[in-house]
């Protein structure tokens, strides 16, 4: 991935602004999984963050990831 890639984002309809450190893939991996998170729980910033670091800690590929 280029080094000139976004890893600041806003997430939720523009309501949520989320970033990454680490590996670029990482970064975009994570965007996804916490703006599914934000979907399921109506945008309920705390509650999506907690559910992501829950899947962080419990799956395989997740715990592979260098983004934080």
């Amino acid at each position: 991935m280029k080094g000139n890639a976004q890893k600041v984002r806003r997430l939720y309809n523009g309501k949520v602004l989320a970033g990454f450190a680490g590996g670029t893939a990482d970064a975009f991996t994570l965007f996804e999984r916490f703006e599914s998170k934000l979907q399921m729980h109506q945008g309920h910033l705390t509650r999506a963050a907690v559910e992501l670091a829950k899947d962080w800690r419990s799956d395989r590929a997740l715990r592979r990831l260098e983004a934080c």
